[in-house]
């Protein structure tokens, strides 16, 4: 793998996984990466991705404390890292509600690396709005969790970021819920297609909408997955 072969989310996430999350090589090339990273000797490719920006073992959880010492890494690494965090925290701003002040230009490639960014950031504060686990069945495990959108992503751009129009699920139930196999009524009770087969239907007998801790669904919204999205 060959690091210019990479976009920019890819890069940047190695880097802020080893740089401030103190994450291991092996870890890296398993979670961002997506390659095998056995226990002894995993690792090499994430390894070889560092050292083409001249990051060697000693600079493992270096910005974990303190940002300042990013002006001691690679220039081209910084680049990709202040635009990182930049994206980051605009996403976050829009996400509650702040003021912003995008210094990014709107080009493909940058756009592609925003989406992705801003994903990251909403599944985060959606997570945390579920209390890590799905809200329809006691999945807790992060990498089988969505933040699930009531109106479609791509449908509404100005509802991407609203944590009401947003609720946790695992790769199931949204996938479930995408499709329009199931909704929500107005008391958050689920609704089950008919045209669902009897054999998924039994494997939701058990399945409950799980309060959030602030941020309901937006009752609009869910009026207009009824509507539009559940299968009839």
């Amino acid at each position: 793998m060959k690091v210019k072969e990479l976009d920019e989310y890819t890069i940047a996430k190695v880097l802020y996984s080893y740089l401030v999350e103190e994450k291991s090589h092996r870890v890296i090339q398993s979670e961002i990466l997506c390659l095998p990273a056995p226990l002894n000797g995993g690792g090499y490719v994430a390894m070889e991705i560092l050292h083409y920006f001249n990051i060697k073992g000693n600079s493992k959880g270096l910005l974990k404390n303190n940002l300042d010492y990013i002006e001691t890494i690679n220039s081209e690494a910084k680049e990709i890292l202040n635009s990182f965090y930049s994206i980051s925290n605009e996403a976050k701003n829009l996400l509650l509600k702040k003021n912003i002040n995008p210094q990014n230009k709107k080009t493909e490639r940058l756009q592609l690396v925003k989406s992705r960014i801003y994903q990251d950031v909403l599944k985060y504060y959606t997570s945390m709005n579920y209390n890590k686990c799905c809200a329809l069945c006691q999945i807790d495990q992060p990498e089988l969790l969505v933040a699930s959108h009531i109106i479609p992503w791509s449908v509404d751009e100005d509802k991407r970021l609203d944590l009401d129009n947003c609720i946790l699920l695992c790769n199931f139930h949204d996938k479930l819920f995408d499709k329009g196999f199931i909704s929500l009524d107005e008391n958050f009770n689920l609704i089950i297609s008919k045209k669902l087969s009897r054999n998924v239907v039994n494997l939701l007998e058990n399945s409950f909408f799980k309060t959030p801790k602030e941020y309901l669904p937006n009752q609009k919204y869910l009026k207009l997955h009824r509507e539009d999205i559940l299968r009839k």
